[in-house]
């Protein structure tokens, strides 16, 4: 009953935030966002010598995801990017975590893609097919050589400085590829336009995903062996285009783009993996709340996409943006966790072993109070997910799953959104908060502890070179 009620509530606030925040910019929903690119004065760090990434089944993952880029770490710091990610380092390190799951975004790297970069490998001004990109063409990108140099070069430095700082900390790197919300997208030079698969046509859109894609994994591949695959794909349409309002188009909506979306990523990261005769990993992400459509629940697209990924992670928050009331309500991630892991050995998969399932982000924010947001319920809400809460659920604790990320390890602890819309709630959910430089929250502590209680042994980036 309890969790029926809660589930008919959260939905029903859903939509009322869809209703409202129709046309909200994305900087307002996402968490240390700024919707613009910022510029970080960093020196180019890249090529990378080889640090090796433990594999999933040595051990339990424990990290922070951190979205939008550099931009969420520490947004209210005024330091330059390296000293804020040194700060990320010592506090990751400190709690007893060992991950960061970043958003590389695009546009940071490359604000514009132009037909004439290709002449000289297609013997045109177009844009590739995916066939057409060559290895010649992934190498002058990735390492700004032909095309993508001089005046053209891309803005590789933040990225190079997230990659050297975390690594060498020894915090290992989730990394996004191809986040294609429309603010994290580069625009089309001829038209100024952002591109989009509606814009370019698909094929050649998916050239330029593979491209790019190729080209991040060849210049980080020697520490960064773990790339996740977009981000919720499987709520593209529903969470992208109706509700948060960051994509465009019923193509968001297709199951047969969205697969070849998925396959151009995965090949992608594979095909670097084996050029450099290192194992990669691949990650997709699932929303737990929503998919395309209703019907087709995330265990449904865990079992479909299963060939596209050695990883799955749950985006789970079983206390929405409402029912702050009742943090114990988080310990119930060992529901979504077992179902999937269901759904997986059923469909012949062994879970340990070839299929990896582990909570890729969830979250309990410390604003605003009216709604039961606080530090305190923060602090019940991180324990009881990892541990568990009588008559809620099991938390991760009780699941098989392979890892935990908490949903921000710092936010922007500003919104310009009303209290009483759910988006409030994203920018209040880190568990690092201002201060002279910072201040941990009682789930940070709480978090520190239950790491140290946990009967698996935490995964670490191993030192060797």
């Amino acid at each position: 009953m309890v969790k029926l009620s809660a589930l008919f509530f959260a939905g029903g606030i859903v939509i009322l935030s869809a209703l409202f925040t129709r046309g909200t910019k994305a900087k307002e929903l996402m968490p240390g966002v700024s919707g613009e690119k910022k510029e970080e004065v960093c020196p180019i760090y890249a090529p990378f010598s080889l640090m090796v990434n433990p594999s999933p089944e040595q051990g339990f993952f424990w990290g922070f995801q951190m979205i939008g880029g550099t931009r969420s770490f520490y947004p209210w710091m005024k330091a330059d990017l390296e000293t804020r990610l040194k700060q990320a380092v010592k506090d990751i390190r400190q709690v007893g975590a060992g991950w960061v799951r970043a958003y590389l975004i695009w546009a940071d790297i490359e604000p514009v893609v132009r037909k004439e970069n290709f002449i000289n490998y297609l013997g045109r001004a177009d844009y590739p097919r995916r066939e057409e990109v060559s290895d010649e063409m992934v190498q002058d990108y990735a390492f700004n050589q032909g095309a993508w140099s001089g005046e053209n070069a891309l803005s590789w430095n933040q990225y190079d400085c997230l990659v050297k700082h975390m690594t060498d900390g020894g915090v290992g790197i989730f990394l996004n590829l191809a986040l294609e919300d429309n603010w994290a997208m580069p625009r089309e030079g001829a038209s100024g336009k952002t591109l989009t698969p509606q814009l370019v046509g698909i094929e050649k859109y998916l050239g330029l995903v593979y491209l790019h894609s190729r080209g991040v994994v060849r210049r980080y591949l020697p520490r960064v062996q773990y790339y996740q695959l977009e981000d919720e794909l499987n709520a593209g349409y529903l969470r992208g285009v109706i509700f948060y309002r960051v994509r465009k188009g019923r193509i968001w909506a297709s199951e047969k783009f969205k697969e070849k979306l998925l396959k151009t990523l995965s090949d992608a990261v594979l095909e670097e993996g084996k050029r450099a005769g290192l194992k990669t990993y691949r990650m997709v992400y699932l929303h737990t709340f929503l998919s395309d459509p209703l019907v087709r629940t995330y265990a449904h697209y865990a079992v479909k996409w299963a060939r596209y990924y050695d990883l799955v992670g749950l985006d789970i928050y079983p206390c929405s943006y409402t029912l702050g009331f009742i943090p114990q309500f988080s310990a119930s991630i060992s529901h979504q966790l077992n179902r999937t892991i269901r759904a997986l050995e059923k469909a012949g998969y062994q879970v340990g072993k070839d299929k990896f399932v582990y909570v890729s982000e969830t979250s309990f924010a410390t604003r605003p109070w009216q709604r039961g947001f606080n530090e305190k319920n923060q602090a019940i809400a991180i324990q009881s997910a990892i541990e568990g809460k009588k008559f809620f659920g099991k938390g991760v604790l009780g699941t098989r799953a392979s890892g935990f990320c908490w949903g921000a390890l710092t936010g922007s602890e500003y919104s310009t959104l009303p209290w009483f819309l759910p988006g409030y709630n994203d920018s209040f959910m880190g568990i690092v908060k201002p201060d002279s430089p910072v201040r941990y929250t009682e789930a940070y502590y709480r978090l520190e502890q239950a790491i140290k209680n946990f009967p698996k042994r935490p995964l670490q980036l191993s030192s060797k070179r």
